[in-house]
């Protein structure tokens, strides 16, 4: 049973709670508590045992949550109870969470770049024969919209390029502009 405990923490890089580990008023009665249970595990098998499982979770939801950013935002709700756990025990809050998503994102590229593949893959529309982009979204938007000044500024970044909302209508499609940007890279 404790062999199966240390297990699941080991699994989750965090203590399990009820109902993620069957046998935890077990476990508590054995050891007394479940810090020390967990404890008399980190001194048997070490420190950089648990630490390299928790750094090995949070590694894995910063991937899930990057991977988030670049669909349609998941409301905090709307996520599973472990998961809600998870981002808590490790970021503090799910704001935090995406903010070090974003950070690992842009420290892995070109921060413009990243910038215009990650709202570009938030605003494709892909249904039909054509898979349409929209661009300039920010006529969409009231005039108050928080998020419109950000898409003001995408759209500028767009016209560099040389798109224009009164020539293309939503926009390329999703193959022609990732042509556009390839031929950009090489030239």
């Amino acid at each position: 049973m404790l062999d199966t405990y240390w297990e699941s923490v080991l699994e989750l890089g965090r203590m399990p709670r009820d109902d993620e580990f069957d046998q935890l008023t077990e476990v508590r009665q054995a050891c007394g508590s479940l810090p020390r249970a967990l404890q008399l595990f980190i001194d048997r098998f070490g420190e950089p045992t648990f630490a390299a499982a928790r750094q090995r979770r949070k590694e894995d939801l910063l991937v899930f949550v990057a991977a988030a950013q670049l669909r349609r935002k998941i409301p905090f709700n709307q996520l599973s109870p472990r998961l809600q756990r998870d981002l808590r025990s490790f970021f503090g809050s799910y704001t935090n969470a995406e903010e070090k998503a974003r950070e690992l994102m842009f420290a892995a590229g070109d921060e413009d770049e990243l910038e215009k593949r990650i709202f570009v893959t938030v605003i494709d529309h892909t249904t039909g024969p054509e898979h349409q982009l929209l661009f300039f979204k920010e006529r969409f938007l009231a005039k108050d919209h928080p998020d419109r000044p950000k898409m003001n500024r995408f759209s500028a970044k767009l016209r560099k390029q040389g798109l224009r909302k009164k020539t293309i209508g939503y926009g390329p499609t999703k193959e022609k502009w990732e042509a556009h940007q390839r031929d950009r890279q090489e030239n």
